[in-house]
């Protein structure tokens, strides 16, 4: 995921150092209006502080709930109409989690979309900055992550060269077969 940022010194864009990134372009239809911050902490090290609003976080509980209700098999109850309350009920913790997984995991992609990022290293959750997830709540977390360095390619076009030659003499092939069938 990470040549990042375009524009700017050290790619960044403006020179203040933060860049918000409101996304608009959505990565499913739940992750609308996105928003993100990104701080430099290196050379090409960032820190990536992304906030999904409440409505996308309603949404996402609302498909994690339709997609359990669709795959679990409730005794009592026909194959995908098991009642809502008993989803929340029986299954929370197991949606909470996969709502956080998919928010992190969606929200991510769209602020790294919004700005055609592409790190080179995997994104790392940062714990410390990861809020709970909570319906009719905004979520945020931070992600850490490096890029690759900006730099301008100087003029190579043109360049003299010169090659030593090397004279191979039997000695040297000699030594050589020997090296091999020391080898084996």
């Amino acid at each position: 995921y990470c040549s990042f940022f375009r524009g700017g010194p050290a790619g960044l864009g403006p020179a203040t150092g933060q860049v918000p990134l409101n996304v608009t372009r959505t990565v499913s239809s739940y992750m609308e209006n996105v928003t993100a911050t990104a701080t430099p902490a290196g050379a090409c090290h960032f820190t990536l502080d992304v906030r999904v609003p409440a409505a996308a976080v309603d949404a996402a509980f609302k498909k994690a709930r339709q997609q359990f209700r669709n795959q679990l098999r409730v005794p009592g109850f026909r194959p995908g109409k098991a009642p809502e309350a008993l989803l929340r009920q029986r299954f929370a913790p197991q949606i909470v989690a996969e709502v956080q997984q998919a928010l992190v995991r969606d929200g991510l992609r769209a602020a790294i979309q919004a700005r055609d990022l592409t790190p080179v290293t995997l994104p790392t959750l940062l714990p410390d900055k990861e809020g709970q997830v909570a319906e009719g709540q905004e979520f945020a977390f931070a992600v850490e992550f490096d890029v690759a360095p900006q730099f301008e390619l100087p003029v190579y076009t043109g360049l003299a060269l010169t090659r030593p030659m090397v004279a191979v003499t039997d000695e040297h092939v000699e030594h050589a077969i020997a090296e091999l069938r020391r080898q084996r």
